[in-house]
């Protein structure tokens, strides 16, 4: 399964199905969603409707109607209460019955939004930190699942969440299998932020050479590698992927 986090507008994305964060009525609360609904048209207002409302932590699905997309998982995140009443756990269950509605419905190609950041106001590197562990390791049966963001700022706290991921994937591998997993995760890094399979081979082939010799050093550390190690190496591959947007916008 490949992950990108990508800035874009998701009721435009060509995508099988994408995922709203939804209120528990189903009903337009304005911002995303309600772009959702009106690119959707009355028919996907109606379907909404008919459904009588989704539970926090729960989704359901639509037909996409006048939308790119064929479907519509309509998840409902939890307000954020300051973290204390399992608002986590419950966002956490917004990504996984969001996977298993695609899951059934046989979808290839997921695209998310960035559930319960906007009204809900759950804190953007919390629900990073949640969503990106159970997509990748749960993204079974997917062969692409898309973050669309709205903003820059979206963007980069995604993109932070799997480079830590994969960092400490590598932290923890067993010496006999460092090779496999640090090959995994430059794959995956590789195409995080491209934004098409038709990107220009030499800037793909620039940005796995880029992220092998900031990886490859960091592997080579005695273990244990500390936090300092982990989050210089991060600010590295942030900048792998700032300097090569820098450079497409110059182009």
């Amino acid at each position: 399964m490949q992950l990108r986090i990508i800035c874009g507008d998701i009721t435009t994305w060509p995508a099988e199905a994408i995922v709203n964060s939804a209120s528990e009525s189903l009903m337009s609360t304005g911002g995303l969603d309600n772009r959702i609904y009106q690119a959707g048209g009355i028919s996907l207002r109606a379907a909404c409707s008919s459904l009588g409302g989704c539970p926090e932590g729960k989704a359901v699905l639509t037909f996409g109607y006048k939308l790119p997309a064929r479907y519509v998982i309509h998840t409902v995140a939890p307000f954020w209460r300051g973290g204390s009443h399992h608002e986590e756990s419950q966002l956490l269950s917004c990504y996984r019955a969001s996977l298993s509605l695609a899951r059934e419905k046989e979808v290839h190609h997921l695209a998310f939004s960035s559930l319960g950041t906007g009204d809900k106001r759950i804190p953007l590197n919390r629900a990073a930190d949640v969503a990106i562990p159970v997509l990748l390791e749960e993204g079974f049966g997917f062969s692409r699942i898309d973050f669309v963001c709205e903003t820059q700022e979206e963007q980069d706290a995604y993109t932070k969440a799997v480079i830590f991921y994969w960092l400490q994937q590598i932290n923890d591998a067993a010496k006999e299998d460092i090779h496999t997993v640090l090959e995994k995760a430059l794959t995956a890094l590789t195409v995080l932020r491209q934004t098409s399979d038709g990107q220009e081979p030499m800037a793909q082939a620039d940005m796995l050479l880029s992220l092998r010799h900031t990886l490859h050093p960091f592997a080579a550390l005695p273990v244990p590698r500390s936090i300092m190690n982990l989050e210089s190496t991060a600010r590295q591959v942030m900048d792998i992927y700032h300097l090569a947007g820098t450079k497409a916008q110059a182009n």
